[in-house]
């Protein structure tokens, strides 16, 4: 299965690789704190009954959206839209290599942060030494910031840090040649409004990447349908990466990816060692009997590797289960350590899986140590007995 695809700086579509399963694994590890794990889980397996394979575009087999998402309620068409960008904008960011993402939100200073330890899910992320606000003085049209902040190891074997803005549109993406001026821009000035500071030192960010995806469900006909995704990009140089601030997004991307797999206490083991530290705990002692109280529910949970979501079924790495462990541990040289031995051995079990599924078009192997398995519908039959053509 493929969709259109422009890379950064490139003028003619290319034919990139994206099937179902894997719409469910980048949903799996989005950021989806306000929603409640009996709803979130549901969403992983929305993408088989929204996307259809064209037959007509033979061995390209382009995706496309299904006729009855066209005869939706206008509010779901815009659910169905943004499952659609997140699900481009993770595609791009799975292309580019960035293992590591979290939601620019999740490090907003002004943002309410009630740190619950009672009742954990009234929170989001714990005050951090990340903070990423909005550029002061800044005559942009839009007051909006980027969507994500995103780490990954360069050539060098250092981090690199890039902003990503996600966006959905119904226009067709092939005669958008620039996002530099035009009726465009403000998508580049979202994406480049941000300010990044960690423990109050400014960082300056090397890339700046916006992602269109094309949801058009009112097409007349497949080809109509098919889904479109276009990157830009805006680099700069700039030195690398600390490892203490790479932890803090692998920290809220591993929160987010236990919530979505309703490792509830897991994620409360997490969020408390990362509060504390943070240096921003109050009430430490009590924080810690909490910790301690998460940490003994939290193995139990991490006994059982393979998690099963009605037809999805979720089967975690060991190295990613270990990780899960040190980044619960509030001593910073303990998480660090854990995260360092991650990133060293998680490609041989990437390298793995993925020979050892290369023939499964329903098994998904995501880079930071997750496989996704994912019933489908047979194609052809589909096509051939609903009003699709």
């Amino acid at each position: 299965m493929n969709v259109h695809y422009w890379p950064v700086g490139i003028k003619n579509p290319q034919d990139l690789k994206l099937r179902r399963c894997d719409m469910s694994k980048y949903l799996l590890s989005d950021w989806l704190p306000s929603i409640p794990q009996n709803v979130s889980k549901d969403i992983f397996g929305w993408p088989k009954h929204i996307f259809a394979v064209n037959p007509s575009t033979g061995l390209n087999r382009y995706l496309y959206v299904r006729k009855k998402i066209g005869l939706s309620e206008r509010h779901w068409k815009t659910v169905f839209s943004w499952m659609t960008g997140v699900i481009g904008t993770r595609r791009v960011l799975a292309e580019e290599k960035y293992r590591w993402i979290a939601p620019v939100s999740a490090f907003d200073p002004k943002r309410h942060q009630r740190f619950d330890l009672k009742q954990w899910l009234r929170y989001e992320y714990p005050p951090s030494l990340l903070k990423i606000t909005r550029k002061r003085k800044r005559k942009n049209i839009t007051k909006l910031m980027p969507d994500y902040i995103a780490a990954k190891k360069n050539s060098s074997g250092e981090y690199e840090l890039a902003l990503f803005e996600s966006k959905g549109t119904k226009n067709q993406l092939r005669t958008i040649s620039s996002i530099h001026k035009g009726q465009y821009k403000t998508w580049y000035d979202q994406v480049t409004s941000a300010r990044v500071l960690f423990d109050k030192k400014l960082q300056t960010i090397p890339r700046h990447i916006v992602v269109a995806t094309r949801f058009n469900p009112n097409g007349p006909h497949p080809d109509s349908r098919e889904l479109q995704i276009r990157a830009w990009n805006s680099k700069v140089e700039a030195p690398d990466a600390s490892n203490p601030l790479v932890l803090e997004i692998a920290t809220a991307y591993c929160i987010a990816l236990c919530h979505n797999l309703s490792l509830v206490n897991t994620a409360v083991a997490i969020a408390i060692s990362a509060h504390i530290r943070s240096g921003f705990g109050i009430f430490v002692n009590e924080q810690k009997k909490y910790l301690d109280y998460a940490i003994s529910k939290s193995d139990t949970e991490l006994n059982e590797k393979d998690i099963n979501r009605d037809d999805i079924k979720i089967s975690l790495s060991p190295g990613l289960l270990q990780l899960f462990k040190c980044l619960r541990s509030p001593d910073i040289s303990v998480s660090l350590k854990g995260l360092n031995i991650f990133e060293s051995n998680i490609s041989n079990w990437v390298s793995r899986e993925i020979s050892q599924y290369s023939e499964n078009p329903n098994i998904s192997v995501d880079e930071s140590g997750f496989t996704v398995e994912c019933e489908d519908f047979i194609e052809e039959e589909y096509f051939n007995n609903t009003n699709e053509k």
